[in-house]
């Protein structure tokens, strides 16, 4: 099947894949093509993230599909010391 793969920067990807292929199987080829590694990246399809271990036909993938590539955030920082500061 044909997937179509839609960057952040307005890219499109095309993958010839199976229905059976898993996600993951996804992001190597996405990474070989756009150097995104899979741990900078998410698929959206149907306004929700896919998981790596699952298989596209799981999702009702069946070709011709349009997947979004967005960027992982990450999220988090070190405290401050502002909290300490003023007893927050």
């Amino acid at each position: 099947i044909q997937i179509f793969v839609k960057t952040m920067w307005g890219s499109t990807i095309l993958l010839n894949t199976r229905a059976s292929a898993t996600v993951g199987s996804l992001y190597g080829e996405i990474d070989s093509r756009s150097g995104h590694a899979p741990s900078e990246v998410r698929l959206i399809y149907g306004g929700k993230a896919l998981e790596k271990d699952r298989m596209l036909y799981e999702y009702g993938i069946s070709g011709n599909e349009t997947l979004d590539s967005v960027m992982r955030l990450l999220g988090g920082m070190q405290p401050s010391g502002l909290l300490e500061t003023y007893n927050l």
